[in-house]
């Protein structure tokens, strides 16, 4: 059989090896110091870990083969879903399905010793070669004389000859050795494990939009972390920063509930779970706001705003490499679709109009490409935002009702389209788009907020207003106070229903604008609201 047959050669089942017993641990040998030095200068911190990496056919033909087996209480092999630690696998074979037709775009690994891939056979059984993770606990002392432990894993093997788990092949017996040494190892090129890695699928759906993007723009590696230097260096980043948010904060009391896939993870193997499938900054952003609102639900209110900043701070300080990630990626080899992602940066950087520019530009590629599968209802909706922030209220009508078109469900959009109809001045068409929003913010409640006083709730508000308007007139009054209907947005937000605005609410707007009046000289004020 010549190296090519034996590389694709569809292998025996590990579920068909005979059960045998955990006795003394080996190691197969993984290769030199300088290969481990290579493996760590040009691995992402998300693909560290101890677990071999796999071609990807015998990733497909296989997947329980190259999965991490144990055996239970009865000396039965078993795969082993849930080890606490950070270095074992579960590849999923139905993931493996789910990207088939899209897992040849995943680059393969060039350098380190995980470029070969690990899968092997033994002729003497017909049997593939399993493996395991095995662990042994490390005495030490810190550096005030306190006794610690730590724990080692390491993988092992096994295949339907041995009768335990092999650890170091050096130590290995004549009979041993002879087996070892008849076992063929593919050692066809690698990719990444972890894609398919069954505690990794909470955000399985992120590799599969970027894979489509990939599909459309091949000559596009960006945004690859293994094989892009500026994309690892944003992952590894955002890894140190969300560990750092972790190990400084409760976040991490609220790790072990966040999703069932990863509830028995270490800290490295939850961030690897969560980040392995993140390539864009709106999928960063993505994780980044279902862990700001678990937080929000499983903290206590002393705890979470501090998580809350830290991961506000994680959101912003990656901002930055984006924009030079998308504007080289732009210049090299440009996609719609990175328009659209440099706008998202944009536009949560505060730079409202040359977020719209790319949007549009987006949009304007796709409407002339006939790509309306990218047209989507979401897609209009963030540019009727924006050029509702822009007050472009009339475009953000046209915007939105193409959103509603796309989508007659699309409450926000409906919300969207009623602001921009009563800054215009059309109250008719806004209760109309209110009332199918569906949406009712619940009034403020006087009992939770221990003693509602709408004098001092207006200077509150007002004090607000006049600090914007001090750091800045000129960029302030588009954004909140252009005219007195500049004020729409808040009291479409905060009241129960446009019909029956409570009381409290027109309290508070009178007061906020005395205090205003009776606080600011009159030069100021008639920049901010030229109506007075």
């Amino acid at each position: 059989m010549s190296a090519e047959q034996l590389q694709h050669s569809i292998f025996v089942s590990p579920k068909c090896v005979k059960n045998t017993k955990f006795n003394r641990q080996y190691k197969c040998d993984k290769g030199s110091n300088n290969d481990s030095e290579v493996y760590a200068s040009i691995t992402p911190k998300i693909h560290q870990g101890i677990w071999p990496n796999f071609c990807l056919k015998h990733l497909q033909d296989d997947p329980e083969g190259c999965s991490a087996w144990s055996e239970d209480s009865s000396e039965s092999l078993q795969l082993d879903f849930l080890i606490e630690g950070h270095s074992e696998a579960q590849i999923d074979r139905e993931l493996i399905e789910r990207l088939r037709h899209l897992s040849h775009l995943i680059p393969q690994r060039k350098q380190g010793d995980n470029r070969y891939c690990d899968y092997a056979y033994c002729p003497n059984c017909s049997q593939t070669v399993i493996r395991g993770i095995s662990y042994y606990e490390d005495e030490d002392e810190d550096e005030e004389g306190n006794d610690f432990y730590s724990y080692i894993y390491f993988p092992v093997y096994k295949c339907g000859c041995t009768g335990q788990w092999w650890l170091d092949v050096d130590e290995l017996w004549n009979e041993e050795c002879d087996i070892y040494e008849g076992w063929q190892f593919c050692y066809a090129p690698t990719i990444y494990h972890g894609y398919f890695d069954w505690h990794h699928q909470t955000y399985f759906h992120h590799s599969q939009n970027f894979l489509l993007y990939q599909k459309e723009n091949p000559s596009c590696s960006c945004y690859w972390p293994q094989s892009d230097s500026c994309a690892k260096e944003v992952s590894d980043y955002a890894y140190t920063k969300l560990t750092q948010a972790f190990e400084t904060s409760n976040l991490d009391t609220a790790r072990s509930t966040f999703t069932p896939y990863l509830s028995e993870r270490s800290l490295h193997g939850f961030l690897s779970g969560l980040l392995t499938h993140t390539f864009f900054y709106s999928q960063y952003r993505d994780i980044l706001f279902d862990l700001d609102q678990h937080s929000f639900k499983e903290l206590s209110a002393n705890d979470y705003p501090l998580v809350h900043n830290q991961l506000i701070d994680v959101e912003e300080s990656i901002q930055g490499p984006f924009l030079k990630l998308y504007n080289q990626c732009l210049q090299q080899h440009p996609h719609p679709k990175i328009y659209y992602e440099r706008g998202m940066v944009l536009f949560h950087r505060g730079d409202t109009l040359d977020s719209l520019e790319d949007i549009r530009k987006f949009i304007a590629y796709a409407e002339k490409n006939h790509y309306h599968d990218m047209l989507t209802s979401d897609l209009y909706l963030k540019e009727g935002r924006l050029l509702g922030e822009s007050l472009s209220y009339d475009e953000a009508i046209v915007a939105l009702t193409k959103a509603i078109e796309k989508d007659s469900m699309n409450k926000d959009a409906y919300f969207e389209r009623a602001i921009a109809y009563f800054e215009t001045g059309d109250f008719s068409k806004a209760l109309s788009n209110y009332l199918a929003s569906g949406i009712h913010p619940k009034k403020i409640d006087p009992k939770k907020v221990g003693g509602f006083n709408s004098i001092t709730f207006g200077q509150g508000v007002a004090l607000g207003i006049l600090k914007g308007g001090q750091d800045s007139v000129t960029e302030f009054v588009p954004s909140l106070l252009s005219c007195l209907r500049g004020i729409s947005r808040g009291i479409w937000t905060f009241v129960s229903s446009p019909i029956e605005v409570s009381q409290e609410m027109v309290d508070c707007t009178n007061a906020c604008l005395e205090f205003i009046k009776e606080n600011i000289t009159k030069e100021m004020l008639c920049k901010l609201v030229p109506e007075l």
